[in-house]
Order: structure tokens, then sequence, then C-alpha cells
């Protein structure tokens, strides 16, 4: 059944312009679907919505913006097409559920134009059709499937906790401390180079990182032809800082020998001074982000000096305190690889029971 014959006609309430709080298409995190508040003011064009609306962002379909709304009276931007249930005919969570899945952002999708910003019109959404139950099923299996996000949301906070726990060791470690050391100070000076298989070689771009957590994301191997002039070469166990805008925050411990961008800096870290586990929390740190913006250069394409990279002068507790601080965030890394394992698990669930019911 087409959605426009499940819901009920949404009269434009406008906002005032300057109206806080405001949900705009940039507020949802398109992995989750839940969106997250902050104190920017609304701008022109941007409407009323109300608990249970269901929006579906207009601007890049295909990116899934789509949450549902959880209080009343709330400004979003006018890019949203606002879904509100007939509830005598479809539940506002089923009908949230109905269409998250790829099918419908590809649908979305190839009802865009534009390069840029491809957008597709409110009427596309409305015309989409999804599978449709009588109201009786319809709660059975939004009863499955909020079952399967509420235990998503545990993991995803104990994966949260897991965090929050390692850089609350690492502010007690550096408490007392003052600026000792800098960079260059804990690096091998004259560091091994790698040594590779030809037809397996670890690559780590930019793009394989995650931002702020010291986290890879995608795992590649590529082949000796494939390598391009300018890289960085590296070692297992040394930190990689990206130099190419510092605010993003990249940096990660190479898991084995291999090969990244040239915009990667290599720290090959002296383990009779310094501990890698310890300096790559040292450069995720809000006070070396803070640092390292200020010591960039380049409008479009920022980049951090290299001289200011290397002088920063760190808190640095005796090696012993570092090696310890070490072997406890790779126990807590070790359970975080499980609870990501958990997640992974129950997302394929999720699907699988979207699959099942819903396409």
């Amino acid at each position: 059944m087409k959605i426009i014959d499940l819901i009920v006609d949404v009269k434009k309430e406008r906002v005032v312009k300057g109206t806080i709080p405001y949900l705009e298409i940039g507020n949802i995190d398109v992995h989750t679907k839940s969106y997250k508040l902050t104190n920017k003011a609304s701008v022109s064009g941007a409407v009323y919505s109300y608990y249970g609306d269901i929006l579906v962002s207009t601007v890049r379909p295909t990116r899934g913006a789509v949450t549902i709304v959880t209080e009343d009276n709330l400004a979003v931007s006018g890019a949203f097409a606002i879904l509100r249930a007939n509830k005598h005919k479809v539940l506002p969570k089923y009908l949230f559920y109905a269409i998250n899945n790829s099918d419908f952002f590809d649908y979305l999708g190839r009802h865009s134009s534009g390069s840029t910003y491809p957008t597709c019109a409110k009427d596309d959404v409305y015309n989409y059709e999804i599978k449709y139950y009588d109201l009786e099923t319809q709660q059975k299996i939004v009863d499955i499937l909020d079952h399967i996000q509420d235990m998503l949301k545990l993991r995803r906070k104990s994966l949260n906790d897991a965090s929050l726990l390692i850089k609350s060791r690492y502010n007690e470690l550096i408490s007392n401390i003052k600026p000792n050391k800098t960079l260059k100070d804990i690096v091998i000076l004259d560091p091994e180079l790698p040594i590779f298989e030809k037809e397996r070689i670890r690559l780590i771009n930019l793009d394989m990182i995650k931002s702020n957590t010291g986290e890879i994301i995608t795992k590649k191997y590529i082949t000796d032809d494939e390598i391009k002039a300018s890289v960085t070469k590296y070692k297992s166990g040394d930190v990689l800082y990206s130099k190419l805008r510092p605010y993003l925050n990249k940096v990660i411990i190479a898991p084995e020998d291999g090969i990244g961008t040239a915009e990667l800096i290599r720290v090959p870290v002296d383990k009779s001074v310094a501990n890698n586990y310890f300096i790559r929390e040292a450069l995720l740190d809000d006070e070396f982000l803070n640092y390292m913006n200020s010591k960039t250069s380049g409008a479009k394409m920022p980049r951090a000096n290299i001289a200011a990279f290397w002088n920063y002068e760190i808190k640095l507790p005796h090696i012993n305190m570092q090696n310890d601080y070490g072997a406890f965030v790779k126990n807590v890394e070790i359970m975080k690889e499980h609870i990501i394992n958990d997640i992974s698990d129950l997302q394929m669930l999720f699907e699988k029971n979207i699959q099942n019911y819903l396409k």
C-alpha cells in the first residue's frame, strides 16, 4: 500500500526564525536513526512536527536520514517530508520500520535530481509502497523489532561506557603530571622499515579510520604493484596520526606492518620511554586536538604543521605506569571487540526480520 494512503495531511505550521531547539538533517545519526538536538536556532522555512511524526530527508536521501520524533512542538527543517500516521490504518512505529531499508533509500535515489545535493520530491516519498498488515499484526512486528533495538541500545551503551573507561583511566594517570617530553623525544630515531609479502600488503587510508576513537573501520590489502610512489610505511605497533584535517582527530595503532596514505605521520614509539597505547590516547586527547587545530595551514585542505607536531610536549608518566595502562586498554579493547560482534549479530537479526516481515 502507498504511504500516502496511510498518513494524514500535514498542514505546514511555520516556525518563527530563531526557535530553539531545532532539528536539521545533520542532527540525525543515519546508523541508529536517532537524533541529537543542539542549541542551533531554526532557519527560514522550518516547520513544527509532533510526537510520532516520521521525518524523511529529501536531500541526499540515499544517506538514510530518517527518524521518528519523540517530543511535541519540535521545529524541524523544511527539507524533511513529514509522515504523520493515520492511526486507524497504521502504527507510527510500523511505518517507521517499514521505510528503514535499502529498497526505500534506493527508490528515493532513483527519483532524485541534482549532482551536489541530489533531492527528491516529497510526493515521491508519499508514493512509495510498503507491505501492509492489519493493526494487530503490525503491533506484533513492532514488538519484535523494538526488542532487538532495545538490545542494540544496551550494547551500544556498553561500548560507549568502555571507551569512557579508557579515557577516564588516562585522565587519572596524567592528573598530577606536567608536560615533560616532546613527541620527538619518545620515538625511535632510526626505525626499521616494514617487510611486506608482495601479494598481501596492509593498506590504511584516512577513510578507514573512525574519528575520535582510535578505531579502524575497514580492512584492506593490496599487492606490491598497487603501491603508489608517495606513501607512509609503518610497522605493527606504530602510532599513526592524520596530518590532514586534524580536527577529524584520526589516530590509530598499526595492527600489522603495512603502508598508508602519505597524510599519515608515523610515530615509532620507543618502548623504553613510552607505551604506544598511552601515546595514542595522548594524541586523541582534546588538549592535543586543540593544539594541532591552532597549528594548521590551508583553508580547503588544512594540514598540521609537522614541526609543531613533533615539538608538542606531553605529560609522560613513568614507563611502568604507562605499560600498566596499555595492558588495561588491551583488555578493555578485547571486551569492546566482543560487544561490537554482538552489535553486528543483532543488526543482522534486525535486517533478517525486516526482510521477513517488511519486504
